[in-house]
């Protein structure tokens, strides 16, 4: 090979490849031990979002969606993940029915997927992350500026196995809130009909080994309460389940002395002083009786007579006369008076925080009246239409099947944008139940909070296309909807609520060592070539890289003469395993024939990726 091919190629590798400066290079310079090197080096990949999720006629984005054709597993986020996972974990098996297509696919998504959550912080992962599965799934990203509106709170449209969805993407720490803006997705929900949610907990230290796991889960009119202004959850002691926490709505309830019996006693009664209406009884404030504690059988049967329960004590007996006072213990029931107790009429769940923030005109007092509604508060407008109170219409399903549901929500101001009321506490209706502090708003991680990887590769240098308009755009069109009212699903309700869609709490494992070795399980499927090839690749563009960015002359010297010793490896490797190939091949073969044996021509995959550069 003369020095003109030499230069040709190298120029064509470096105008098309855009090549990144390995982290081990730099970590090489100041002494630190290099990884073990693996049994195929794939090349440096240009993580580019706009290539990936929004420019849908590039190579880049083909070569991507190529790979998401080839990964084994159903075609959806968590079936592709529980698919990966096994990939990596139960080798020794699957290489038994994998093909050499799959087999290199998923090494290859693997190594960038590992790129995108090892090296970069969580808000510029997050991006990469929506890219990179919008051209796996053939979908389209979303850009942050022309989110929001109709467009909803959704990130990427991906094609999958249940049709085309709209995904919003949550890459977070444990503990980090699932947070959007409930104007966004209430316009969103209103046109589309449903939102799912793709929230992936990452666990473990960057550069090391990362477990991530996956869920997901719909919000649709008819779950808008399941998730959005969610219950509070509780676990029993006894078996270690979550269910809803309950909270006890009491009524003074009459009765006289005929309406005693077994079924009557066995009743609860609130041991607090009577009330009018119907009230929510908090747990701290409601110590319960049953009536069998406050009446006794007296010495003669059917006579009874009162007493203080034990646990409440002071010598009242909970049981009131029509004034209001407190039957004394020990006092007989008289045959045709009526006597009154605090009864549990009905329990409603008890919700978290935002409930109250989101749609305290609907369920708070005072407010003050408004002009569109003749003077009257949201709250006694919507109540006069429904009969019903909004914490009632709410515990009954009412809103799942009411046209007019969305219409109420955006009479709030937390839909036009004005900010919901900050608490830390637990209520449900405006009553506090159990102070939570922060953890209902445990914040999604930010930039900065997960730092890069040490070694990672400068985030501007990598990708300069990804800031070729406004450094800051995308993160401040983000942090402008966030200004609006904010919507917040705690993690840990997602993840014990046991309402998030099959497959969820899959684990991915992002290990180097892990990939290694499962790269070495694979070596029997995928082909001598591949590796051939790949690794030559990965050597020549190494060997670019220390040329140019070398000061030294004899280092430059070196790296050049090295770069033209690896680019005849490549060239002889591509023209023994693709050009040879190609030649015998008949043309209207398929294009995707494939084989475990040497000299079959390769995957369509390959044969795109080096045709252009060395044909």
């Amino acid at each position: 090979m003369n020095n003109n091919i030499v230069n040709e190629i190298l120029k064509e590798i470096i105008q098309n490849s855009r090549l990144l400066k390995e982290a081990g290079e730099k970590a090489a310079s100041k002494g630190v031990k290099e990884e073990e090197v693996p049994p195929i080096r794939f090349p440096s990949w240009f993580i580019n979002e706009n290539l990936w999720g929004k420019d849908v006629d590039t190579k880049d984005r083909t070569l991507i969606t190529k790979i998401g054709g080839a990964i084994s597993g159903e075609n959806t986020p968590i079936g592709r993940a529980k698919a990966l996972q096994a990939f990596l974990t139960d080798a020794e098996t699957i290489k038994e029915n994998i093909t050499m297509q799959q087999a290199l696919a998923n090494l290859m998504f693997l190594d960038i997927f590992a790129s995108v959550v090892h090296q970069f912080n969580a808000s510029v992962a997050g991006f990469l992350f929506e890219a990179l599965f919008a051209g796996i799934f053939k979908g389209e990203q979303i850009e942050a500026k022309a989110g929001g509106g109709e467009a909803g709170t959704i990130d990427v449209n991906l094609e999958t196995a249940d049709g085309r969805i709209g995904y919003s993407f949550k890459l977070l720490s444990p503990g980090g809130a699932i947070k959007g803006s409930f104007t966004d997705l209430i316009t969103g929900i209103r046109k589309h009909k449903l939102e799912r949610y793709l929230v992936v907990v990452k666990e473990g230290e960057a550069g090391s080994s990362l477990n991530l796991r996956f869920y997901e889960f719909d919000i649709t009119q008819e779950s808008w309460f399941d998730w959005i202004g969610h219950e509070v959850l509780e676990q029993a002691k006894e078996t270690g389940e979550y269910g809803v926490k309950q909270l006890n709505i009491i009524a003074r309830q009459s009765f006289t002395l005929k309406d005693i019996n077994d079924e009557f006693l066995k009743q609860e009664l609130a041991a607090i002083p009577p009330v009018e209406g119907e009230v929510e009884l908090t747990a701290a404030k409601s110590p319960r009786e049953t009536l069998a504690n406050c009446i006794a059988p007296g010495e003669q049967e059917g006579q009874y007579i009162f007493k203080a329960p034990t646990v409440s004590g002071r010598g009242k007996t909970f049981i009131f006369n029509e004034k209001g006072e407190s039957i004394p213990a020990k006092t007989q029931l008289v045959d045709g008076q009526v006597y009154f107790y605090n009864k549990v009429v009905k329990q409603r769940a008890v919700r978290g925080a935002k409930f109250k923030g989101l749609y305290r005109e609907l369920v708070e007092d005072g407010l003050g009246g408004r002009e569109d509604l003749g003077g009257k508060t949201l709250k006694a407008a919507f109540e006069e239409e429904k009969g019903m109170s909004f914490l009632d219409y709410v515990q009954a399903g009412e809103y799942k099947t009411d046209p007019q549901f969305f219409n109420w929500l955006m009479k709030m101001g937390t839909f036009q944008g004005e900010a919901d009321e900050p608490t830390g506490a637990t209520v449900s209706g405006g009553v506090a139940d159990v102070n939570i502090g922060g953890a209902e708003e445990a914040s999604e991680a930010a930039p900065g909070d997960l730092e890069e990887s040490q070694g990672a590769i400068p985030w501007a240098r990598l990708c300069e296309s990804f800031f070729k308009k406004e450094p800051a755009t995308l993160t401040e069109a983000k942090e402008e909807k966030a200004k609006a009212g904010q919507f917040s699903v705690n993690q840990e309700f997602m993840i014990n609520s046991g309402r998030t869609l099959e497959g969820s709490g899959t684990t991915l494992t992002l290990d180097r060592k892990l990939l290694k070795e499962a790269a070495d399980t694979y070596t029997s499927v995928i082909s001598q070539q591949v590796y051939d090839i790949f690794n030559s690749l990965s050597d020549l563009i190494k060997d670019i890289n220390l040329y140019y960015l070398s000061e030294a002359a004899s280092e430059r010297n070196t790296a050049g003469t090295q770069a033209g010793k690896d680019a005849t490896k490549l060239k002889q490797n591509t023209d023994e395993h693709i050009v040879a190939g190609l030649k015998k091949e008949p043309e209207e073969a398929s294009t995707t024939q494939e084989s475990k044996q040497p000299g079959i021509n390769l995957d369509k995959l390959i044969e795109q990726m080096f045709n252009k550069k060395f044909n």
